[in-house]
């Protein structure tokens, strides 16, 4: 085939590619999301003498043609050059989407298929197209050779169908994929605001409670809010046997080391140790290494062989030391009597950092010595403030009152402690409002609440207030029938806020295959439910039942299963008692096969 001049050829390509000129036209604006289309007659559209793009190229992914060396080069390509009619950022954050999209292909049968045939990086690297910077192009593509002014009828055949099928399919998928990836972050932005909705409603009341039908999602969102709050978490779900010792404090049966004695000891539930944690965080501005040197110390009691032996300073007088079920260390005297004295972690904590001797001078100041000897440093760093949220599963099936006993005064957002409180009570310049546990009367020694207000020494233990950096997440199903147990008392502390179905189900579903069929069914049954007397949107089912669909079987198959196995269940637990139970559930099995 005579080649004459690059005007001649490109005419002749356009010409030759015929109706897919409209084809492609069409498509780019389907790709595009554009009102209109381009030039549906020529596909390339002559640039200057010797290079040429597909009709409304530019700031995409593009077929170039150009001369060069004797050479045709044709192909796709990735442009970071400056274009004058949109410059509203920066060139490479035009492509960059679009050179994403083309690695995330990378492997896929369509480019080795091409890859095989011949194709390659003509201009640029592969690797360096991965960091494409501002001013460079790289063409993925093919070379023709022309010999004295020709090209073989065969080259030129296999570039026309090339065009139109192999290179047009990579064209469309990376098109694609860019804007599927484009998409994705669109729904994660909204998710992310949504959930920032929830944070800034969390900061504003302190406690929370997500209700709404089953499998929204609840425990989940609970989750992803502290997550997104970089938040300290910690999880319980409660049950009817679930109490105040669980979750704040009580007994609990322990043993000596020496596994001979048992005995109970109090001890803080899951509740009262964030809040220690938390208060911790708040007061320290700057923290050391006490807890790996503690642990090492710890390990040493645990791990010899005999019973370790220290002895005072002063009168050097020997006494062992005993490890209990809270890593709190006994000095044991080595007397006839023997009698336990408890140096817990906050006594030799604060006098490690504060030099401030709290009780059991003898012991607690040998203990320090060799808490030095093993490598405490005083070296501080500064804290990191963390809120810290405790979830609260299913937090209806406890007995709220049994549970948080004088808590519940001590949760309301009025009623918080932050730093500057407790500066100000230190000072004498305001009143905190401190409450003492059930179990208080058992305290012989100062905790960290009592330690924070003052009260070292003066034998007034056991003081408990929620620090301000404390959240709570509850999550509850609005089925279940003690919902209505729960008192104005718990509910005037806590901000309420329904999860629907449709609320969830993009976020819950994103990942599933055959996503849209999944959420138009699970739509018409929940509009069938609330459709039947006594039911109501309380009773929808929720996305999270419908990741039980298995997609490895045959769609009329795993649909089916979805609904024997794991929707029938649960409706014909709804519709138990009712008149015409049968019948409904029928209607509701129409609704889900979409009848």
């Amino acid at each position: 085939m005579k080649i004459t001049t690059f005007e001649d050829l490109i005419d002749k390509i356009n010409s030759e590619l015929g109706s897919f000129c409209i084809d492609f036209a069409y498509k780019r604006k389907e790709l595009k999301g554009s009102e209109k289309t381009s030039n549906r007659n020529i596909f390339f559209t002559k640039n200057n003498p010797d290079w040429a793009i597909n009709e409304g190229g530019g700031t995409e992914i593009q077929y170039q043609i150009d001369f060069h060396n004797e050479t045709i080069r044709f192909g796709l390509g990735f442009n970071a050059n400056y274009v004058p009619y949109k410059n509203a950022c920066s060139p490479v954050d035009y492509i960059k989407p679009f050179v994403n999209a083309y690695f995330e292909l990378k492997n896929t049968a369509l480019v080795s298929s091409l890859k095989s045939k011949g194709y390659e990086f003509i201009i640029g690297s592969e690797e360096e197209l991965r960091n494409i910077q501002v001013g460079q192009y790289y063409l993925f593509g093919k070379k023709i050779a022309i010999i004295n002014n020709e090209i073989s009828d065969e080259d030129y055949k296999i570039m026309i169908e090339d065009i139109k099928d192999p290179l047009y399919k990579l064209y469309c998928a990376i098109f694609e994929r860019k804007n599927e990836n484009e998409r994705k972050s669109q729904r994660r932005s909204e998710e992310m605001q949504k959930i920032q909705n929830y944070v800034n409603l969390l900061l504003n009341s302190h406690n929370i409670i997500l209700h709404g039908a089953p499998g929204t999602g609840k425990t989940y969102l609970a989750k992803q809010i502290a997550e997104s709050m970089g938040a300290e978490t910690c999880f319980v779900q409660f049950h009817p046997s679930y109490d105040y010792t669980d979750f704040v404090e009580g007994l609990r049966p322990a043993k000596d080391s020496d596994s001979k004695n048992i005995y109970f000891e109090k001890t803080d539930g899951i509740f009262k140790n964030l809040c220690i944690k938390a208060l911790e965080n708040a007061l320290s501005p700057k923290k050391d290494n006490f807890d790996e040197i503690y642990k090492k110390l710890i390990d040493m009691i645990i791990e010899s062989e005999e019973p370790l032996i220290l002895e005072t300073f002063s009168k050097k007088k020997p006494f062992s030391l005993e490890v209990n079920s809270k890593n709190n260390i006994y000095a044991i005297p080595q007397t006839e009597t023997k009698t336990k004295m408890s140096i817990s972690q906050e006594i030799l904590k604060e006098y490690l950092r504060t030099g401030k001797i709290l009780d059991w001078k003898p012991y607690l100041t040998v203990l320090g010595q060799k808490m030095l000897d093993l490598g405490y440093k005083k070296e501080f760093d500064e804290v990191e403030k963390k809120n810290f949220v405790i979830i609260i599963d299913e937090i209806n099936r406890g007995e709220m009152s049994k549970i948080f006993g004088e808590l519940f005064f001590s949760i309301d957002p009025d009623y918080r402690v932050s730093k500057q409180d407790i500066d100000n009570h230190i000072k004498g310049n305001g009143k905190l409002t401190v409450i003492t546990t059930q179990y208080s009367s058992m305290e012989t020694s100062p905790n960290v609440f009592d330690i924070a207000l003052g009260h070292d020494n003066d034998g007034d233990y056991g003081h408990f207030f929620v620090p301000e950096n404390v959240y709570i997440i509850g999550t509850m199903n609005d089925i279940d029938r003690n919902v209505e147990s729960m008192d104005f008392a718990i509910r005037r502390r806590f901000a309420f806020r329904e999860i629907t179905a449709a609320d969830t189900q993009e976020s819950i579903l994103a990942n599933m295959p055959n996503k849209g069929e999944l959420i138009e069914r699970m739509k018409n049954l929940n509009n069938a439910i609330s459709g039947i007397e006594g039911l109501s949107s309380a009773y929808h089912i929720g996305a999270a039942y419908f990741l039980k669909y298995d997609s490895s079987k045959d769609e009329t198959t795993a649909f089916n299963e979805l609904w024997n196995y794991h929707l029938k269940p649960l409706l014909q637990e709804y519709l138990r008692g009712m008149e015409g139970a049968d019948k409904k559930l029928e209607e509701l099995k129409k609704a889900y096969d979409k009848q």
